[in-house]
């Protein structure tokens, strides 16, 4: 109960890292979204250990992951290309109107599968929490996250690639 009020900052770091990611995606600069990877999910699994070294347990997990996702954008972010692309004076609300309609239907499917996939990627961890303990829980996410750090900065630029003709298709 007392972590829940992180939900929502965790939420919405998500949300600007997903679009400032697809907007790399759509202007094909693919070494910022590996560089991006790299640091990524070096920070998160650097600052999860950390906090646990300190003892502070799952406010560490916690924050690791805020830790983590606020690398990622800081990293996007830092991209000429990006500052323009995020300018406020290219949005307009018809412009806004005019793309939710047209790709209403993105979400509705996407949001069930990023869902699936989740639930698929973080059960194990949730299972092992529930019948082992936070601290079983944690050793196994961390250990999960040291280990994907290589294949998340291959799989993901690799899997990101052929997105980016999808785009602008």
């Amino acid at each position: 109960a007392p972590y829940l009020l992180t939900i929502p900052l965790l939420v919405a770091l998500v949300g600007v890292f997903t679009i400032l990611n697809q907007l790399a995606i759509r202007d094909q600069r693919y070494r910022t979204i590996a560089s991006r990877n790299f640091l990524q999910q070096s920070t998160t699994a650097l600052g999860q250990a950390s906090f646990g070294a300190v003892g502070w347990g799952t406010p560490g997990l916690i924050f690791g992951m805020a830790l983590g996702q606020t690398a990622g954008i800081s990293a996007l972010i830092r991209n000429e290309r990006t500052r323009r692309s995020i300018a406020l004076d290219s949005f307009r609300p018809s412009k806004l109107r005019l793309q939710a309609r047209r790709y209403i239907r993105f979400p509705l499917v996407l949001t069930p599968a990023a869902f699936l996939n989740n639930l698929g990627q973080y059960s194990p961890v949730l299972l092992l929490g529930f019948y082992y303990g936070a601290d079983a829980a944690g050793w196994i996410g961390l250990t999960q996250r040291v280990l994907g750090i290589p294949a998340a900065v291959i799989g993901l630029a690799v899997a990101e690639t052929p997105s980016a003709t999808m785009v602008r298709a």
